[in-house]
């Protein structure tokens, strides 16, 4: 299942996210991919370069061209963290963390921010 993808480890947390999307409608998803990717390509370098302050992105995760999603660990980029990068981003990494990494590691991602916030 694509969804239980985005969790390396199984909760309750994890299944009841897991279950909402699941009982989302395909027409919501058939609609929302193609949208978010048209977006991304047209619009993401003009919101970037209107950012007036520092971005932080704590990422876990990245897709291969199989759509499947794999851990990345620190040091490892991807062409959206490269992206990210030439606008000035902070990159952090949470590694063995799945795609929602706020509620997997959120120890973790509030140190971070906190530090990034000082």
């Amino acid at each position: 299942n694509l969804f239980r993808q985005m969790f390396f480890k199984q909760t309750a947390e994890s299944e009841a996210i897991v279950a909402r999307a699941v009982r989302s409608s395909a027409a919501f998803g058939a609609e929302l991919w193609p949208r978010m990717a048209r977006w991304d390509a047209a619009m993401v370098e003009g919101a970037l370069a209107a950012v007036r302050g520092r971005i932080l992105a704590i990422q876990s995760t990245t897709r291969g061209a199989d759509l499947k999603r794999s851990p990345l660990k620190p040091g490892e980029t991807s062409p959206w963290l490269e992206l990210l990068k030439s606008y000035g981003a902070k990159i952090e990494i949470v590694p063995d963390t799945g795609h929602f990494t706020q509620l997997e590691a959120p120890q973790r991602v509030n140190q971070l921010i906190a530090e990034f916030c000082r």
